[in-house]
């Protein structure tokens, strides 16, 4: 672990940080397939004894471990290389994955008298639920890769005194 002047917790080092955020990236990038593809194989579902993949427990439990793992590596990141494109397109992938996994047609059951398929939500916002699940995966996945090459570059800026944001090719 590195420590940064003047902060009192330690940082990962920055091979460990994008080894993190690539583990992030794959997961999130896995989140999203998973949300685009369960709808399409919603049928096949039961005959494959598979429903525990198609629960809203299990939306709502990736939902928040993503947003928290993404929520340490974001900030982790954004306390290396100060940049904030990486930390807003978390922002942007949390607000959707929770809005998917909790607000989006969360709740609604045979007792509500909303008939679904099963997974706690009525058809009429399978649509949308799969597509801010899958778009905040998605995100989450552009996050990590942002915050992953930001990393990596000021770590590469700091052992060779320069700027990250300049090109190595132009400080030659």
């Amino acid at each position: 672990m590195l420590r940064c002047p003047n902060q009192q917790a330690a940082l990962p080092a920055p091979n460990a940080q994008a080894r993190l955020d690539l583990i992030g990236a794959l997961a999130a990038s896995a989140c999203a397939v998973h949300c685009l593809a369960v709808p399409l194989v919603l049928v096949a579902l039961p005959l494959a004894g598979a429903e525990a993949f198609h629960s809203e427990t299990f939306d709502q439990g990736f939902a928040l471990a993503a947003s928290l793992f993404g929520g340490w590596m974001a900030r982790s990141g954004w306390r290396r290389h100060r940049d904030w494109s990486a930390v807003s397109v978390y922002l942007l992938a949390v607000t959707l994955l929770l809005v998917g996994a909790f607000g989006f047609g969360a709740h609604h059951d045979a007792a509500d008298g909303v008939v679904g398929h099963g997974h706690g939500h009525a058809h009429g916002h399978a649509v949308g639920h799969a597509l801010l699940l899958a778009g905040g995966g998605f995100l989450m996945a552009c996050a990590h890769w942002r915050n992953r090459r930001l990393t990596l570059g000021a770590a590469r800026a700091q052992l060779t005194n320069i700027s990250p944001g300049v090109p190595l090719a132009a400080a030659d």
